[in-house]
Parts: C-alpha cells; structure tokens; sequence
C-alpha cells in the first residue's frame, strides 16, 4: 500500500521554473553544484525501485536534506513541499546527511592547534567586523558550540 503524494511541487517549482538566482537563494548553492553533488553522493543514497513503491531519487533526497539543513522545517513540511511521507523525509535527511560527512569529509577542515584557532578567529573577527571574542566562523549564520582544545 502506498498513499498518494503529489510530487509537482519538487518536479516543476525546483527544476523547472526557478531561475538559477531563486535556485541558488532557497537551496544555497548553484543548480550545477546542486546535480555535482548528486554525483558525488549517488552511489551511497540511491535506492532501488520494488515492485511496491518506486524509490526516491537521489536529486529529491538531496533536496529534501538541504532544505532540511538550510531552513531546519519540520517534517510535515517537508512532506508536503518533496512529495513524501514524513517518515520517509526523516529517513531521507538521516541517511544522506551520513553519506555527505561519509563522501565529502576531505572538504570539511578544522584549525588543529590553539595558535591556528586563534588565527582563524582572528581573521574571522577582522573580516566580519564583528566584536565577538573566540568565533572561529559561522556556518549559515548558525550559532555553534565550539569545545576548546
């Protein structure tokens, strides 16, 4: 048994009618860096089809993770924006957000010593302007605990 969804709000608001401007403000990256992380991300995230349901695909998934990610909505929203249950959409963000940390962990880096952290808040604080003491950066304007060393 699979409940009915509607899928026009992903197929046709993402991939068809936005321009590269609105792509880029609501999912925070470029549609082509968008669909090169769908290659990246592929072989860990695609699912197969069975003779129940057919499985999601991998542009869907990885859309349903950054939105998730960037605007932090709840799964009810995400249902009905992606077209799929909540618990699927839970699903979703879990398993890929663990094949992104898996595949594109070489892209992620941290200061290893104090002297370097102190540098990069440094350089943060100069190019920010801001007055705030020991912030190494800022992800998304998000707020984050940051364990001293």
């Amino acid at each position: 048994w699979v409940k009915p969804r509607c899928m026009t709000t992903w197929s046709k608001f993402f991939m068809e009618l936005y321009d590269p401007g609105r792509w880029k403000w609501k999912l925070r990256m470029e549609k082509k860096t968008f669909f090169g992380l769908c290659g990246i991300l592929e072989a860990e995230i695609c699912k197969q089809d069975t003779k129940f349901r057919r499985a999601v695909p991998v542009d869907v998934r990885l859309g349903v993770t950054l939105y998730k990610l960037f605007k932090n909505t709840n799964y009810s929203d995400l249902s009905d924006k992606f077209g799929i249950g909540e618990a699927t959409a839970h699903d979703i963000v879990v398993q890929t957000t663990a094949a992104i940390v898996k595949c594109l962990r070489y892209k992620i880096r941290f200061p290893e010593t104090v002297a370097k952290v102190r540098a990069v808040a440094a350089d943060f604080q100069q190019i920010t302007k801001t007055r705030l003491p020991n912030v190494a950066g800022a992800i998304n304007c998000t707020h984050f605990e940051i364990i001293r060393p």
